[in-house]
């Protein structure tokens, strides 16, 4: 089964689905996702079974809606199948806690469970569930059996949490007691298991929009020392994707635009990482999967590069534009509206000189091609002014390759609205 076309399960008589263009004016959109990138690199290297337990993550969706459904995957399991005995969707509380009268038993297929074959992707069926942009929720998964190395989205920047081990199914507690917080030895948040995007129900005039890249969009901040994340974006929701959100949703409240983050850190345009590191399929081979498949997706935004220029000292600039061009004829092709976004500064951090003088000719071409609806130039809102090859110190993380909380933002003031907003006659 192949991973870049995901199946639809179909549910049970008289379950609460719709489809695109029903009577009451509403469709199916993607509110959060969470693209695939690995196997659980921490769990697997620690050599033992893991979640066979019940995983209790935390997602915010970023568009309104009246009912949910979720996606789950097994891109690169192994093993044999992974089962699902029992899966749950809620507003949050406190901490693990579920809102009252909120919590919602998920079906597949009008079945209580699921199993996963490697390479799968199943869709749940639907629950009546108010869905507000920016309110969490809690998505919690009964793990049958040991899984040692499951599928993750590797850098989370959340809070997640976990049951105790042997306790059995813990996806219908509502007090959050039984839970933990999940640890991981390689960084502050831990991994998305099996979950790959969120979907709601909202009005038929709904858009959204797919910011597509790598660590930098995935909203990684580094350290000044050491090689894992910073504890600061830890559970800030301070992604460049979730400002771009907040600014939206005040340009036009009336109307709902989303945004939905498929940045995968360690991302390359051209070639997939180690198989041993979590940094997810080329960003060529899953664009269609991430970006052009989305339910309701109307624009994508693509910056992405910086890996493949650090990785490879061969890879010329030329190389890296066919690539950048390939993905924007392809969302032009697919009907969307293609954004391409400069490449930011890298001095002082470990991706660079090497990257400095192919980043500036990519950067060229960037703001000169015609293949897109328009550029965002990141790498302006960003560098220096005095040193334009550096970040400039409030928007540094601390690894001068990531930008901090107000870098985020700074990226998200750099997009032109209208360019994202613009009336579709066909919504």
């Amino acid at each position: 089964m192949s991973p870049l076309h995901p199946p639809h399960v179909a549910a049970a008589p008289g379950s609460p689905t719709v489809t695109d263009g029903d009577p009451d004016g509403r469709r199916w959109v993607a509110a959060w996702a969470a693209p695939p990138s690995g196997v659980g690199l921490a769990q697997g290297l620690l050599g033992r079974p893991v979640l066979a337990q019940t995983l209790r993550m935390v997602v915010r969706p970023l568009i309104s809606g009246d009912a949910v459904r979720i996606r789950l995957n097994n891109a690169y399991g192994s093993g044999g199948p992974v089962r699902i005995e029992h899966a749950t969707v809620a507003h949050r509380g406190d901490g693990a806690a579920v809102a009252p009268g909120t919590l919602r038993d998920l079906t597949f297929g009008g079945e209580p469970s699921v199993s996963l074959a490697t390479g799968a992707f199943v869709e749940s069926d639907a629950v009546r569930l108010d869905v507000q942009r920016g309110q969490d929720l809690l998505v919690s998964l009964h793990v049958l059996g040991g899984v040692v190395r499951p599928t993750q989205h590797f850098i989370t920047n959340q809070t997640s949490y976990v049951s105790v081990t042997g306790r059995g199914d813990q996806a219908a507690d509502r007090s959050g007691r039984r839970f933990h917080r999940a640890r991981s030895p390689f960084g502050y948040s831990t991994g998305w298991y099996f979950l790959h995007a969120v979907d709601v129900r909202a009005e038929q005039r709904s858009a959204v929009v797919v910011a597509f890249g790598d660590s930098i969009t995935d909203g990684y901040q580094g350290r000044v020392r050491g090689p894992m994340e910073s504890r600061m974006a830890l559970d800030q929701n301070a992604r460049y994707p979730d400002f771009l959100a907040q600014r939206l949703a005040r340009l036009e409240p009336e109307r709902s635009i989303g945004v939905v983050n498929v940045g995968i850190s360690g991302n390359q345009v051209l070639s997939r990482s180690s198989r041993l590191l979590p940094f997810g399929d080329s960003a060529l081979s899953r664009f269609e999967r991430d970006a052009l498949t989305q339910p309701g997706v109307t624009d994508v935004i693509i910056l992405e590069g910086i890996n493949d220029l650090a990785v490879h000292a061969d890879l010329t600039a030329e190389d890296l534009i066919e690539g950048l061009a390939t993905l924007a004829q392809r969302a032009r092709q697919a009907g969307l509206r293609a954004h391409l976004g400069t490449l930011t500064p890298t001095a002082g951090s470990a991706r660079a000189p090497v990257t400095e003088n192919r980043r500036v000719a990519v950067n060229t071409w960037i703001r000169e091609q015609d293949l897109t609806d328009s550029v965002i130039d990141f790498d302006g809102a960003l560098r220096d002014p005095l040193a334009p090859t550096r970040l400039s110190a409030p928007f540094d993380s601390g690894d001068h390759l990531h930008p901090s909380s107000a870098g985020y933002r700074a990226m998200a003031a750099a997009v032109h609205l209208p360019a994202l907003a613009q009336h579709d006659e066909s919504l």
